[in-house]
């Protein structure tokens, strides 16, 4: 078993066991429609799926999540219907989490989540308007975007702007949804290359493609 960043002496509440990938059900009983779960050194664990989330697939791919252990508050942009929302709940118990979705069917569902997780707050916005949500959303340490649009680094680097509070981030790059017309490497190496710029720091490239085809995550600090 290999263990993901977790407290010494206490349950992790993330894990790797048997090539999967498991959080600590902060509410135990409760689970998304149809996800197993298991019982973990006597402790409930729900599994957390990496076809259905970008940041398991991140974690299973050798991706490091310890910035989201004890964050106090995150900003997630394209939060959907609150799966990945849900697991961060379990990893990050006492954090708040605050969940952008533009789409209203899924926002729906995402108010479902944050009906069992107290520290998830939905917001039905635009996350390439954070001025009008601004208000709502108190110092998040960081940044988790899985909005699929061309501009991605500029809609990232905007709510960064807005959130002076960030220091890391979480990118998920679709390369298809940015250029459609290039090889998907040449795509991230775009990317990565304005990243770097724009935060002025280097950006860690973690391919999630065996999970999620044509895609990776950068992530890194400001």
């Amino acid at each position: 078993m290999n263990v993901e960043p977790g407290q010494e002496g206490a349950a992790p509440t993330v894990l790797v066991s048997g090539g999967k990938a498991y959080t600590l059900n902060s509410v135990p009983g409760w689970r998304l429609r149809g996800q197993p779960v298991a019982t973990i050194e006597g402790r409930e664990y729900r599994s957390w799926s990496p076809y259905t989330s970008k940041l398991a697939a991140f974690l299973l791919s050798g991706g490091d999540l310890s910035p989201l252990t004890d964050p106090g508050a995150v900003l997630y942009l394209g939060a959907s219907y609150g799966t990945t929302v849900s697991h961060l709940a379990d990893i990050a118990p006492s954090a708040t989490i605050y969940a952008v979705e533009f789409s209203r069917k899924p926002y729906m569902e995402l108010r479902k989540v944050a009906a069992v997780h107290a520290g998830v707050i939905p917001l039905l916005e635009d996350a390439r308007f954070p001025e009008k949500y601004r208000a709502m959303v108190s110092s998040p340490s960081v940044l988790v975007q899985d909005v699929a649009q061309k501009n991605a680094v500029g809609i990232m680097m905007k709510n960064a702007g807005a959130f002076g509070s960030i220091r890391h981030y979480f990118l998920s790059v679709k390369a298809r949804s940015i250029d459609s017309s290039s090889e998907p490497e040449a795509v991230y190496a775009r990317v990565r290359e304005r990243l770097e710029g724009e935060t002025g720091r280097r950006a860690t490239l973690t391919d999630i493609s065996r999970f999620e085809k044509d895609h990776v995550i950068l992530s890194g600090s400001f």
